[in-house]
């Protein structure tokens, strides 16, 4: 198995507890983890497909953690990337990133010297470094549990989410430990949230007079799409097929939109999809249900949802042959995601000779491609 970094989040999105030790095998004997670019390049990719799998978050906090002693640029490279600005379109994926982060190294003594190194590379009055403050804020002695709260509540980028926070730290009885372990699964782990995330069903019973009431919004569940969903959403949003089977057999009734919980997780079979079922296998990489419903969705819309969520979906091969494809002479693809300038500048070689495109001008204000569908077929 050899894994090229221009396919590298496609490939992580299979990774599984049966084939771990061979994509570390693959990943780490790749020379282009030697090259700073491309570790930059790495780092994204994989911070974007753990956030496409959220139940395999230990999985993949496990695998960067081994690639990352064989490679310690990796810890730099994920820090620096954390620290950059963040806008309020990319908060969701971001917030998915410092959760990562944090199982990858809550374990460490809170003195470390690795962590410490950290701090210095956040702007104090930035929302990243807040982020950073709540994170990681049980491994500093100088951040006290009110800081912190005073810090995130002034976050203007999530005013809807400030009650879920308050929740958070008011139920925790402002204990650090409590905190954290709603950062780092989601939901306390006596609640009805964790039981459905982690498919236990036995647990879940003790909730069995309240499912069919929206799960409490937690803070540190950052899908937005879970939202003022109920248990049954929950349970297919995380394909936990134990929880809902044992919904089902609680007489339970079941709203449309499940289909899009169900997409999310790609471990159901879907009886009936709706008009927003593809923008929801799109966002969270799910590609056997994107090839089952690309047939019945036009060029333009294939294109305008692919763009849509290119910020957790990469440049990819099928965005330019979509845009190739077109009947128009030239097509543009914004980039959501800043970051992919630098991949696609690697990559810009690969598409010019292979995927029959050819790029005019690569603009960087606001940032997007500009290509000649026609030049090459």
């Amino acid at each position: 198995m050899e894994l090229s970094f221009d396919n590298l989040q496609y490939s992580l999105l299979d990774l599984n507890n049966a084939n771990k030790d061979i994509f570390y095998d693959s990943i780490s004997s790749n020379k282009e983890l030697n090259d700073p670019q491309s570790i930059d390049i790495f780092v994204i990719e994989y911070l974007t497909a753990q956030y496409k799998r959220p139940k395999n978050l230990a999985l993949y906090s496990e695998l960067f953690m081994r690639l990352s002693e064989k490679c310690p640029l990796i810890c730099q490279q994920l820090f620096e990337f954390l620290a950059r600005p963040i806008n309020h379109n990319n908060l969701e994926w971001k917030q998915s990133c410092f959760c990562f982060a944090k199982h990858c190294y809550h374990n460490i003594d809170k003195d470390n010297a690795l962590l410490s190194g950290y701090v210095g590379l956040f702007s104090p009055k930035s929302l990243s470094f807040r982020f950073f403050s709540l994170y990681f804020g049980s491994k500093f002695t100088f951040l006290g549990i009110s800081v912190l709260y005073n810090m995130l509540k002034s976050i203007k980028e999530i005013e809807d989410e400030n009650i879920a926070l308050e929740n958070m730290f008011i139920g925790s009885g402002n204990d650090m430990g409590a905190i954290d372990e709603v950062l780092l699964y989601g939901h306390p782990t006596n609640s009805i949230g964790y039981c459905l995330k982690y498919d236990m069903c036995d647990a879940l019973m003790d909730y069995k007079d309240i499912l069919e009431l929206p799960v409490v919004w937690s803070f540190g569940e950052y899908y937005r799409q879970l939202k003022d969903s109920t248990p049954i959403e929950y349970a297919a949003f995380f394909g936990s097929v134990r929880c809902f089977e044992a919904i089902i057999k609680n007489n339970i009734s079941i709203s449309p939109r499940i289909a899009l919980f169900q997409c999310a997780s790609g471990a159901f079979n879907i009886p009936e999809y709706n008009k927003d079922c593809f923008a929801i296998a799109v966002k969270y990489g799910q590609k056997n249900i994107i090839m089952a419903l690309e047939q019945n969705c036009t060029d333009f819309e294939k294109i305008s949802i692919y763009v849509r969520f290119n910020h957790v979906f990469g440049i990819t091969e099928h965005h330019i042959k979509l845009i190739s494809q077109s009947s128009k002479d030239f097509g543009y693809l914004p980039i959501v995601q800043k970051e992919y300038l630098l991949l696609f500048e690697k990559l810009k070689p690969k598409i010019v000779s292979t995927w029959n495109s050819n790029i005019i001008k690569l603009e960087s204000k606001n940032p997007r491609i500009l290509l000649n569908t026609k030049s090459k077929k």
